[in-house]
């Protein structure tokens, strides 16, 4: 530590010093201008704020959203889990909710029984009316149909891409109908050559 002497400013005038117990009859003290005064010189580096070590956090993708100026974390979607057994639904089915395994598209997924159908997988199976129906499919948007042997193969991606784009169209005509309030799912069955030159036949069901 240093002590530095500095005289008193010359144009300072004098001050008084206001003795606590000035009540008391104290007299006041007069501080004399000439009087000096000492300023203490640390040598000491200003003090620094330590900031918390870096944490490397890797990569990560932040899903939160940013709606109306308020950052909302984005919902958290379940992965489907696959199984891993060619027998077996994780996790198992329910018999209570009127469901079995049934292998779908090469993965075994939980299904309605025969006679049940629900609309939601989170749903329980409910009782239904199953109808065996059978429409001409004309067009895909601009594209005439033409039946092709692809369409046999249910594992051919033909054949899979046909399905859910009839599945699809069959949905939306059904949920347009009177029958919207009762309505459970539709699933295709297959397709046939149509009567015609050109088109295609599918048979489907319709479950109520």
């Amino acid at each position: 530590t240093t002590l530095s002497h500095y005289p008193a400013p010359p144009d300072r005038e004098p001050t008084r010093e206001v003795d606590a117990d000035e009540s008391a009859g104290e007299k006041d003290h007069l501080v004399d201008e000439n009087e000096t005064f000492f300023v203490v010189v640390g040598d000491k580096k200003p003090g620094t704020v330590d900031a918390d070590p870096a944490v490397e956090e890797g990569d990560r993708i932040n899903h939160a959203v940013f709606l109306g100026g308020v950052l909302v974390p984005a919902p958290v979607t379940p992965h489907e889990e696959e199984s891993t057994s060619a027998t077996s639904c994780p996790p198992d089915c329910s018999a209570a909710r009127n469901e079995l395994c049934q292998k779908v598209e090469g993965r075994m997924r939980c299904m309605c029984r025969p006679g049940f159908a629900r609309m939601f997988l989170d749903r329980p199976c409910k009782p239904t009316y199953t109808y065996n129906m059978r429409i001409p499919l004309d067009r895909l948007g601009k594209e005439k149909l033409k039946y092709q042997e692809s369409l046999e193969d249910i594992s051919s991606p033909h054949h899979r891409q046909m399905s859910e784009v009839t599945r699809e169209a069959l949905d939306r005509m059904v949920m347009q109908s009177d029958l919207r309030d009762i309505y459970h799912g539709v699933e295709v069955s297959g397709f046939a050559p149509s009567t015609k030159p050109d088109g295609v036949m599918v048979n489907f069901y319709v479950q109520v």
